[in-house]
């Protein structure tokens, strides 16, 4: 009996369904059992369990094997009825079962085998252990984001268990030119890439569980992105994200992905070196941030405030920053005096001196006018466009820090308070 299973029913189960699976195989046609070795997608043995695939669910093995799955309460996805309405591991039909997993099960076991289809039970012991692991607790996989225009001076940094940030290695890179060849292939001429220095990356280690939307892991790289970018004011960020099985998994087709989440290029900006000193400041933020409920109570400043990386143009980087910064401080103030309200809000809200305030005002009222003539076609200048705009970006990466800092949203009524009585939020009731 094999050790560390945790469903010997199911194991049973899938077992009896193989052998019969097994047993219709070897009676196929020639030129579908000549080929029943191969396991890609597409090859003659998929066409043959697919066209199989009622008679193979009538068998009474897989009815048996339908009840077990429900019994162990495995993950295999989101599964609809012929209506469309979702379907809980109840009421799987044995069909369902087919399709997700025994049919892969075949497919693994005959590939394994060499094309026989002769029962072999040692090998069939180890293809249900990484099947069960696959279905109940998820397959350990690699994700994997390049950080553009990034270097740190440690070699590894680490941020939580199972997160850090270190160089691509090989295998890291064959993955992402299997996705990404235009910029990750031996062909790659982005600039963003293989510039003479190690390419960083984002890397986690976690169990991708079947059917989890890849977008569930790419919260921690956006925290981490934005950590990044509250903790300095060089350009920062990454476009590309791949998952691949860290060791030999059940179906490893399966269990490989990619998205890439935006289309446009990094604006240009002086590399983002993080240096030993900043780290510990780095890490700080990255923890403030998890589980944080301001980052879904300004969900418009937070990502107007990562789109103004991507811009080519200093104008549209200007226009998404005071997007942000109207939505963090005037969010429903639409009357004449809303820019001179604002100015002061921030003037007070960062400002430790009385100097400071007015340098802070005066910086924010020369932004807003340029903001204005840049939406209505008026003649700027761009040396003056560039400076405000990162004037204005670094005003509001300091007020996200804060708020993040905080964990609570801004008291604007008490921001206004403390205008009127010439001090500090702090120092207000």
């Amino acid at each position: 009996m094999t050790t560390g299973v945790r469903f010997p029913y199911l194991r049973d189960a899938c077992r009896d369904f193989l052998i019969e699976a097994l047993k219709l195989l070897s009676l196929s046609p020639r030129d579908a059992a000549a080929a029943r070795g191969e396991t890609d997608l597409g090859s003659p043995l998929y066409g043959w369990l697919d066209t199989h695939q009622q008679e193979l669910a009538a068998l009474p093995s897989a009815a048996s094997a339908s009840s077990a799955v429900a019994q162990a309460g495995l993950n295999i996805g989101q599964v609809s009825d012929r209506e469309g309405k979702e379907l809980t591991s109840e009421a799987y039909a044995p069909w369902h079962v087919v399709e997700i997993i025994l049919a892969p099960l075949v497919v693994e076991y005959v590939g394994a085998n060499r094309g026989r289809t002769s029962y072999n039970a040692r090998l069939y012991d180890a293809i249900y252990a990484r099947l069960e692991e696959a279905y109940s607790i998820g397959q350990p996989c690699r994700f994997v984001a390049p950080l553009e225009n990034f270097e740190s001076e440690r070699p590894h940094i680490r941020l939580e268990s199972g997160l850090w940030i270190e160089p691509l290695n090989e295998r890291d890179i064959e993955q992402l030119a299997s996705f990404f060849p235009e910029f990750f292939g031996p062909r790659a001429r982005s600039l963003a890439f293989f510039t003479g220095r190690p390419q960083w990356g984002m890397v986690m280690l976690a169990r991708d569980r079947r059917f989890r939307p890849f977008s569930d892991y790419h919260a921690k790289f956006r925290a981490l992105s934005l950590a990044l970018r509250l903790a300095s004011a060089e350009p920062v960020g990454y476009r590309f994200a791949v998952h691949y099985p860290a060791q030999r998994a059940f179906q490893a087709w399966m269990l490989r992905g990619a998205s890439r989440d935006l289309s446009s290029e990094l604006r240009y900006g002086p590399r983002y070196i993080l240096r030993r000193a900043d780290e510990p400041r780095f890490k700080r933020i990255f923890r403030e941030l998890s589980d944080n409920p301001v980052l879904s109570a300004y969900p418009i400043a937070f990502s107007r405030f990562a789109d103004a990386y991507w811009r080519q143009s200093a104008a549209d980087a200007l226009i998404d920053l005071w997007i942000a910064l109207e939505s963090l401080l005037a969010p429903h103030d639409n009357t004449g005096e809303a820019t001179y309200r604002l100015a002061l809000r921030i003037a007070y809200f960062l400002g430790q001196t009385s100097e400071e305030r007015v340098s802070i005002d005066k910086d924010i009222r020369d932004s807003y006018r340029l903001r204005s003539d840049v939406v209505h076609g008026r003649k700027h200048s761009p040396a003056l466009l560039d400076a405000l705009t990162e004037k204005t970006a670094g005003y509001l990466r300091r007020t996200l820090r804060a708020v993040v800092q905080t964990g609570a949203k801004l008291d604007v009524e008490r921001i206004d308070r403390s205008v009127r009585a010439g001090k500090k939020p702090s120092e207000t009731q």
